[in-house]
């Protein structure tokens, strides 16, 4: 009998043990499905409101247009998984054909035009707010009720800007890892000073048609200038070039300047704007006919 009890105790405690188990896989599979379910339903609201915004974007009113890329920044400032492709999408816009007409223009087509440098100029003043990395735009991620008066940054962005016609380029203090600016337009001045680019940065066949500033721009890898025309002062002070810089069939029609400027690398391949040389020693470019740096002596 003290063996039947013991062997029935046992059976009983086994079956309270599958229950459990097999309540506790229900369960599991209900939190499961349950958030796979609200993730499909967040997924095709975020596809709805994107493809909403980029509608917006091909509409023929300025003011659609505008609210279709400032639903796009909020929807990238919610969702991280999704910043790279709004990027994409902004770049795309920036991308397409765009001419100010002349003086002769009918007032519809200059009027038209107006309202499309504004659109323009909102969509360039977006990318910088958000790849720009400072005390505002902090790269730890908060909630939107701590970050409401802040703009969040938007980390690990690459841009593609080919083609690309801009206005009064403004890339002060942005951080990307890569960026594509070739045979682009930049009606004004270009300000890439406090840049950081991370990985390859090409400028192949770009125009600059004001200043172009790169002061103290790191440039953490390759640099392509390759048939770049500098219509104005190139200004490169204290600029780092990480990888290799090659200003190969550049065109200056103004003044270059690169004091303090340093490659971390003196052995590639460099090629220079004419009249500029690195001290191997130290890295830094000197103008030709300047003697080099002395080296430290420890």
């Amino acid at each position: 009998m003290e063996a039947v009890r013991t062997g029935l105790a046992a059976g009983a405690g086994a079956g309270a043990a599958v229950g459990l188990l097999l309540a506790f896989r229900r369960q599991r599979h209900q939190e499961i499905a349950t958030a796979l379910g609200d993730y499909d339903a967040t997924e095709r609201r975020i596809t709805e409101l994107y493809t909403k915004a980029a509608d917006q974007l091909g509409s023929d009113k300025a003011a659609v247009r505008l609210a279709g890329l400032y639903a796009l920044e909020r929807l990238a400032d919610n969702h991280v998984s999704h910043r790279q492709s709004i990027v994409e999408v902004i770049c795309a816009y920036l991308r397409m054909p765009y001419e100010m007409p002349g003086e002769e223009a009918e007032p519809q087509v200059a009027h038209a035009a107006r309202e499309e440098r504004q659109v323009r100029l909102a969509a360039q003043r977006i990318l910088n707010q958000h790849l720009c990395l400072t005390a505002a735009a902090a790269a730890v991620e908060l909630p939107l009720a701590v970050t409401s008066s802040k703009l969040r940054f938007w980390s690990g962005i690459s841009i593609d800007l080919t083609d690309a016609a801009l206005i009064d380029w403004n890339f002060h203090g942005c951080h990307v890892r890569r960026a594509t600016f070739i045979r682009k337009r930049i009606l004004g001045g270009a300000y890439f000073g406090d840049a950081v680019i991370t990985e390859i940065a090409v400028f192949g066949g770009a125009t600059f048609t004001g200043h172009a500033w790169f002061t103290d721009a790191t440039l953490g890898g390759d640099a392509w200038f390759l048939e770049t025309v500098f219509a104005s002062d190139a200004i490169f002070r204290g600029a780092t070039f990480g990888g290799r810089g090659d200003f190969t069939d550049a065109v200056f029609h103004d003044r270059v300047h690169l004091e303090g400027c340093r490659a971390d690398d003196p052995a590639r391949p460099h090629v220079w704007p004419p009249g500029w040389l690195i001290d191997s020693s130290t890295g830094c470019l000197i103008h030709a006919g300047e003697s080099p740096a002395a080296p430290e002596v420890a």
